[in-house]
């Protein structure tokens, strides 16, 4: 139901009568008395206050609904539209207050996968904590690809930086992105006891023993390709490993 809904709902009830919807100061009048009564709850449930009976207690969403009806009274006696002001505050909090707060980082990670990180030293390992995310991600679940620890923006901290500024905003478009980036130190660590191997041979043993794997698993369905993935041997492996699983490929434009 939208707020264009509602509104016809609320007008179509007070249409009936010839009193019609009261003043404005009448209506915010009401319209504190039901905050009130809300507040009462809440205060009831999470505050110091002790309930006198049982009986003493409302249901908060009966309560919320109260308060929603009160304002869409005020604003119909208006002739507000509730839709378009809504998409105007939308616009605002993605505009003006966009960078405001600091955001969520690492969206699906929970406690206990960093808590497990801590404790890796294999591929094998690391596997299971990214299925295990996986798992539990709505779908359909896309990954970033792209250089890091060479080519693309010509540093490690420039390239990392790209991906997690790429990953909020799909975040902000509502995709549901795989973050990799906590795996970023341990994957560093691993390669770092491989001493004995080439690093073209410890690159392959990531991408066989932890990305392939992953593209195997079936839950990844979409991969956003950052511009300059080409300059990165990990990106272009993953590129064609798209292609042969049938996975979507997106490419990036600069500041999309």
């Amino acid at each position: 139901m939208t707020s264009k809904d509602m509104q016809k709902e609320v007008d179509d009830w007070i249409s009936q009568y010839k009193i019609g919807y009261y003043s404005p100061l009448a209506i915010i009048t009401q319209s504190v008395e039901e905050l009130g009564e809300l507040a009462r709850e809440v205060n009831n449930r999470y505050g110091p206050r002790i309930k006198k009976s049982p009986s003493d207690t409302a249901e908060i969403g009966e309560e919320i609904t109260d308060v929603i009806f009160a304002m869409i009274c005020l604003a119909n006696s208006q002739g507000i539209n509730l839709d378009e002001m809504w998409k105007k505050k939308i616009e605002k909090c993605y505009g003006r207050d966009d960078n405001r707060w600091e955001k969520v980082e690492h969206k699906h990670w929970k406690p206990e996968h960093f808590e497990k990180l801590s404790q890796i030293n294999s591929y094998e390992e690391l596997l299971r904590i990214a299925i295990d995310i996986l798992q539990k991600m709505p779908q359909p679940i896309s990954q970033v690809c792209g250089p890091l620890t060479s080519g693309g923006k010509g540093s490690i901290s420039a390239n990392a930086d790209c991906f997690r500024k790429t990953i909020l905003k799909l975040n902000e478009q509502e995709h549901n992105i795989f973050d990799q980036a906590p795996f970023e130190k341990i994957i560093q660590k691993i390669r770092a006891n491989q001493n004995h191997l080439l690093p073209e041979e410890s690159n392959q043993q990531l991408l066989e023993s932890f990305y392939l794997p992953l593209f195997k698993s079936g839950f990844i369905k979409k991969l956003f390709f950052i511009p300059g993935w080409e300059s990165s041997h990990g990106a272009k492996w993953e590129h064609e490993k798209a292609k042969e699983f049938g996975i979507e490929i997106i490419y990036l434009e600069e500041d999309f």
